[in-house]
């Protein structure tokens, strides 16, 4: 009668050791799965468009210039997705609107485009505003953006239209970026470049109700004092900027919970050996 009931807690230790197993091997293919997913968001196959930038002279915020000094500002809690310490820098830009600025690539400054003006910016003491670092802490903050001109950038800028504004990069590839679309043209009264630039109002179209003509279309312009992109980041109540993508302690979590299921997942694997009862 013992060495039945003996074998039967045995049977029954093996079964839970068997679905043990089976369970935290389920564990540590979501946690594998999640580890590979959380590492793959930190990379990005093209860049983002974060929101717009807008601009202050020294009148205040403005939506015009010439070759003059401007700032340009981005939404409040504008960030990367990383700090400087791990690779991340951020960039200013002017180019051509024929120009997608999620496919600019970096090294000292943007590489050109063929048939397109592009160009990164100057501070007015003439330095160049590219490879700035990030911050640490809050992560990625992006703080410090100098006053700028585009005549002590540029020796000529045909009339036209133009994108301008601050990216991210990692690896000479752009990750987000802030932009607004401003409309050149001549002022003769303007030095050195001769230009005014305005902010470009965005063209919206309206079509009318199918009727028993045809529909007629038309085109109107909205006028706006922000360009294009409105998406905006901003910080939370502690005062910290929210980060998009994974964060390193996430990372470091799942990597944890991986070990612990592996190890879990052998000791519940192993074979339990039923002893007889003693004898009295």
């Amino acid at each position: 009668m013992m060495n039945r009931i003996a074998r039967t807690t045995g049977l029954g230790r093996v079964r839970a050791a068997r679905l043990g197993t089976a369970f935290a091997s389920v564990m540590l293919a979501i946690s594998v799965v999640g580890l590979t997913a959380g590492v793959a968001g930190r990379t990005y196959a093209s860049g983002t468009p974060t929101g717009a930038v807008s601009f202050i002279d020294g009148n205040g915020p403005t939506t015009t210039g010439g070759s003059g000094a401007f700032t340009m500002q981005l939404p409040s809690g504008g960030h990367c997705q990383g700090s400087g310490a791990s690779g991340y820098r951020w960039e200013s830009f002017i180019v051509s609107a024929s120009v997608d600025p999620a496919t600019l690539t970096w090294a000292d400054g943007p590489n050109a485009v063929a048939g397109a003006l592009v160009s990164r910016l100057y501070s007015t003491i003439g330095d160049p505003v590219s490879t700035k670092q990030p911050s640490n802490s809050p992560l990625g903050l992006i703080s410090g953006i100098p006053e700028t001109s585009l005549g002590g950038t540029l020796a000529s800028l045909p009339v036209g239209d133009y994108k301008i504004g601050i990216a991210c990069q990692f690896s000479g590839a752009t990750q987000e970026f802030w932009v607004a679309t401003i409309t050149v043209t001549a002022n003769v009264q303007d030095t050195p470049l001769g230009i005014q630039w305005d902010i470009a109002a965005p063209t919206t179209t309206t079509t009318t109700a199918p009727t028993t003509t045809a529909p007629v279309t038309t085109a109107a312009a909205t006028v706006t004092t922000v360009a294009i992109i409105t998406t905006t980041t901003a910080v939370d109540s502690s005062g910290q900027v929210p980060v998009t993508g994974t964060n390193p302690a996430v990372v470091a979590m799942w990597a944890l919970l991986v070990l612990v299921m592996g190890r879990m997942a052998l000791l519940s694997g192993r074979r339990v050996k039923v002893l007889p009862p003693r004898a009295r």
